[in-house]
């Protein structure tokens, strides 16, 4: 039986890393990996035979792989997904059609059957269809963090950039409730991946059952954010874009 979901691969020639991530199909989970499932997971993806030395495992809660982005339920909606960095590869992979999912029947010796995902980081990953809609929204979300970190306040920004005022407002707010809370780790930062550069990784930091409790109210402001500027947020959306409009 598949154990998991493959997705989103990524290569950056500069420090020949390799990173794709890991969904869960049942119950299997990833701890802390090892090269044979690396290798395997590498295969499944077009990689054969690469040198294992040395990876790396991430994880966190993203919204990506949801069927269901409107149900009560927060697991139905923020699913646990693993990111895999591999380090040493020397050439550029000739990865399988990296714009679908790739089953995988690799398994993860080292789990020990621990299902709990909290307290976890929350990840938007966020889809664009070209390049200066990438840059566009990564300049925009730059712009938020700063709104965020209160470096810089929304009323400041609304008339610089094209996002409804009442959204960044929002955001603000829900962004400074949490601060009130005593979350401690960085509420918002982007990430871009060389090997995926329509694709940026939007971290809300570390978020526990309380977050959700409430409403992920900041998660579902920045999915909004991500509508506003032309992204998706879901697979589902991403390859059947004319039913969500």
């Amino acid at each position: 039986m598949e154990n998991y979901i493959l997705w989103s691969p990524s290569f950056d020639k500069k420090t020949h890393e390799t990173s794709f991530f890991v969904a869960p199909i049942n119950v299997q989970r990833v701890a802390k990996g090892t090269s044979g499932m690396v290798a395997e997971m590498l295969a499944d993806l077009g990689v054969k035979d690469a040198p294992i030395k040395r990876w790396s495992i991430r994880h966190f809660l993203t919204n990506y792989m949801t069927d269901e982005p409107d149900a009560e339920d927060w697991e139905e909606v923020w699913g646990d997904t693993w990111e895999v960095k591999v380090k040493g590869l020397t050439r550029t992979p000739n990865f399988n059609d990296g714009t679908k999912l790739t089953r995988s029947y690799a398994r993860d010796k080292t789990w020990d059957g621990d299902e709990d995902s909290l307290p976890s980081e929350l990840v938007i990953v966020a889809d664009f269809l070209d390049e200066a809609a990438t840059t566009r929204a990564a300049d925009v979300i730059e712009a938020v963090e700063k709104i965020v970190s209160k470096s810089t306040g929304s009323a400041e920004l609304a008339g610089e950039i094209d996002v409804p005022g009442a959204l960044l407002k929002s955001i603000e707010k829900a962004a400074a409730d949490r601060k009130t809370r005593g979350r401690k780790s960085k509420l918002l930062s982007m990430d871009r991946r060389d090997g995926q550069p329509n694709q940026l990784l939007v971290s809300l930091g570390t978020v526990d059952e309380k977050f959700f409790e409430d409403g992920a109210k900041l998660a579902g402001l920045v999915v909004e954010l991500v509508g506003e500027l032309q992204g998706t947020t879901t697979w589902d959306e991403k390859t059947t874009p004319a039913e969500h409009k």
